[in-house]
């Protein structure tokens, strides 16, 4: 039979501490709940919507930036051909963003082209992260999942419910 100091420690949860204090002492009592009914927390929908907002802003100029880059190289009358295995190939990008490498216009385009890929990537992440845990991970149900469909009659997104075979 397992007690509950056995069932804890297979859990990984250690039993409260009096040596801990504040934030540490309520996470310790929030941990120790085996059935994980006192981990709640306030989601912050408007603050997370506002970041959200933010972040789609500055994903916004990042690919204006990707956009203007590239009409900058197809204004050229010669485009070499280390330039288009760059904009082909993300190994060709990465090798000529290294210090190191030949010509130093090349060099810094792909650098300035490499800023952008890792920032969007940055936030990129960050939007899907918070999306994933607004629509899904939060609740952990996927039978309440929404899809956006366009509305013909407007530019704004028509939500109709979504099952899960529709995944």
């Amino acid at each position: 039979m397992l007690t509950y100091s056995n069932a804890a420690i297979e859990l990984g949860v250690r039993p409260p501490s009096q040596k801990t204090l504040g934030y540490a002492q309520w996470a310790t009592w929030i941990a120790s709940d085996i059935d994980g009914e006192t981990f709640v927390f306030r989601k912050f929908d408007k603050l997370a919507a506002l970041n959200l907002l933010y972040l789609q802003s500055e994903m916004l100029e990042i690919e204006s930036d990707l956009s203007k880059l590239d009409e900058e190289i197809l204004q050229r009358p010669n485009i070499d051909v280390a330039t288009i295995n760059a904009l082909r190939r993300f190994e060709s990008l990465l090798e000529q963003s290294e210090e190191g490498s030949i010509r130093d216009l090349r060099r810094d385009e792909a650098q300035t082209r490499m800023k952008l890929v890792r920032r969007l990537r940055t936030h990129l992440f960050s939007v899907l992260t918070q999306w994933f845990l607004k629509n899904e991970g939060a609740s952990g149900s996927f039978s309440d999942r929404k899809r956006y469909e366009p509305d013909e009659a407007c530019s704004l997104p028509r939500i109709s419910a979504c099952s899960t075979s529709d995944i």
